[in-house]
């Protein structure tokens, strides 16, 4: 038995620390297309962010965490130039 910091790095070394992200977290209500498509329309429309929750179903403040690159933040740095067209 090691300290908490010890067992938690230790799962991780050995590969036991799933964390799922984006559309495989069970609680997702976004695609990883929709994430590039609200991100792409942000950039390029004339369109704010309650529009693009309203539309999207989800709240306000899950566009701001998109588009300040706080949540879904893996696709940037994945795939920089998938953020600059939708697919």
């Amino acid at each position: 038995m090691g300290t908490r910091l010890q067992n938690n790095l230790d799962k991780k070394a050995k590969g036991r620390c799933y964390r799922p992200t984006g559309e495989k977290h069970h609680l997702a209500k976004l695609t990883e297309q929709q994430v590039f498509e609200i991100i792409h329309r942000y950039k390029n429309e004339n369109i704010t962010q309650q529009q693009l929750a309203n539309e999207y179903n989800i709240a306000g403040s899950g566009i701001s965490r998109i588009i300040r690159g706080i949540e879904w933040s893996y696709l940037r740095l994945n795939s920089p130039s998938q953020t600059d067209t939708p697919h």
